[in-house]
């Protein structure tokens, strides 16, 4: 499998591997590549790496939000440079979003622009954020408002690499997978809920193709996030605030799928779908957020709101939110979060704990 995405920095590609070694070889050049690998993924691969790489031009970082602080940084460009690292070599990352992140970064600053190669091996990355071109760095108690569009030249994936993952992982990144199938229209949706019985991980490889082909659509036509783009954005907002108001304790993924919940709730709410639309979104997320909607119970409001007024996409004060009229017709609507989010999450909150 494979498919091709155009860039303003010209195009790149997502190709199928079977195996980690095989995706490693094909991504290095002979003395000209040097890895930036998630130190746990490097401990049940290092002998596929170690293969077409030397160990001295792999290294390793833990991958958690301390990691791609800016702070953190220079040590990385400190390395590849003493290392010898030109522009003519290839930077190849190994890992989840936060690696991705990382080498996003370096590769767009480092001698004002290198290659670099990516191995995705999360579902959350190999599903969504492989593609699109966006990194996100955080400077000292700002959260990812530091980054680029500065694509990968190669993404290898590699399905394969998911069987080690924790069930919480896989889960986390069906929340994204949903996500794109609503987006798509109700054919998706529908398809989508036919995959998804409860206790039972559905073929993932799949989904992952389908997922980026739907993706591909929206970052080919607004690469740089300005419009249409946006509307990937559902359930994030929501969900981004229900991860920082319980202190990181619900994964990106799943709170997307409580956000996608609550967005719909909302909509249901502002007449824009029927409360029978939300039960049957909300019938399907839950198999993916299940418990941890229990973990906003203890979260404040105000934490909530706090977290949704740090977003990104907001301007000028106001806060903008993705809502829905249905499979395949979201749409950005300003909203008040005193007046009308608060008590509407307060009532949802409650709602999805029975």
């Amino acid at each position: 499998m494979r498919i091709d995405i155009s860039s303003r920095s010209g195009p790149y590609a997502v190709e199928s591997a079977e195996t980690i070694s095989q995706a490693v070889s094909r991504a290095c050049v002979a003395g000209k590549t040097w890895v930036l690998a998630d130190a746990s993924v490097f401990a049940l691969h290092d002998e596929a790496i170690l293969e077409s790489v030397s160990r001295e031009r792999i290294l390793t970082l833990e991958a958690n939000e301390e990691a791609k602080s800016f702070e953190r940084l220079a040590p990385v460009f400190t390395w590849l440079l003493k290392g010898g690292f030109k522009r003519d070599c290839t930077l190849l990352a190994i890992g989840g979003g936060v690696i991705q992140d990382i080498s996003a970064f370096v590769a767009t600053v480092l001698v004002r622009g290198i290659r670099w190669d990516f191995i995705p091996t999360t579902l959350l990355a190999q599903c969504d954020s492989c593609i699109g071109a966006k990194s996100s760095i955080n400077i000292g108690s700002y959260k990812n408002q530091l980054g680029s569009f500065y694509p990968p030249a190669v993404i290898h994936l590699v399905p394969a690499v998911l069987a080690t993952l924790p069930r919480e992982a896989v889960f986390s990144g069906l929340g994204e997978v949903i996500k794109f199938h609503l987006l798509d229209g109700k054919p998706a949706w529908e398809a989508i809920q036919r995959e998804l019985l409860p206790e039972r991980i559905p073929a993932l490889e799949p989904l992952i193709w389908t997922s980026l082909g739907i993706k591909k659509r929206y970052i080919e036509v607004d690469e740089l996030d300005t419009g249409i783009r946006n509307l990937l954005n559902y359930g994030h907002t929501f969900g981004h605030a229900f991860e920082s108001a319980t202190g990181f304790g619900i994964p990106h993924g799943i709170g997307v799928a409580l956000g996608m919940s609550a967005a719909t709730f909302i909509s249901a709410r502002r007449h824009l779908v029927s409360a029978e639309h939300f039960l049957e979104v909300d019938s399907v997320l839950r198999r993916i957020y299940r418990p941890f909607e229990q973990r906003l119970r203890d979260a404040g409001m105000e934490s909530i709101l706090s977290g949704m007024r740090a977003d990104k996409k907001n301007t000028h004060g106001a806060t903008y939110v993705i809502l829905t009229n249905g499979p395949g017709a979201m749409v950005k609507t300003k909203v008040d979060l005193d007046k009308e989010i608060a008590p509407l999450l307060t009532e949802f909150i409650r709602a999805i704990q029975a």
